[in-house]
């Protein structure tokens, strides 16, 4: 959910942190996992990830980048947990490419073969059957 006629939306640490983490343009939908209310009636959501951003929204006034800091809230507010570690794409090793070649030529090798294998008996059969 996207409230109407925002031009920019301020992504905060936390509710009451009084820390912007960065801002984005809106006009795209908004996926929100977690809400809460603070003492001053403002609601907030939590977005994962809008244009490769995430943090806490206040759903109340989007664009307002003067929230003020609030101790108070800051000690009360539950913040999602962020991940452990971040699995990163590992480099194929020249070995998983060797192996992989290795493999090709055997199941070639096997496939000529084979098929020297049954054209060779199609061959002698045709050689019996025409003495």
């Amino acid at each position: 959910m996207m409230p109407e006629n925002v031009e920019a939306v301020m992504f905060w640490s936390y509710p009451g942190s009084g820390e912007i983490k960065c801002i984005r343009n809106g006009g795209e939908e908004l996926y929100i996992t977690d809400v809460y209310t603070d003492e001053d009636g403002r609601q907030w959501g939590y977005v994962d990830d809008f244009q490769k951003a995430n943090g806490w929204i206040c759903m109340s006034d989007p664009s307002n980048d003067q929230i003020p800091r609030n101790e108070e809230e800051a000690a009360n507010v539950v913040i999602p947990p962020e991940p452990d570690f971040i699995i990163e794409p590992q480099p194929e090793s020249p070995n998983a490419i060797i192996l992989i070649a290795a493999a090709i030529v055997v199941v070639v090798g096997m496939a000529v073969i084979l098929i020297r294998v049954v054209f060779r008996g199609k061959k002698d059969k045709k050689e019996y059957v025409d003495n």
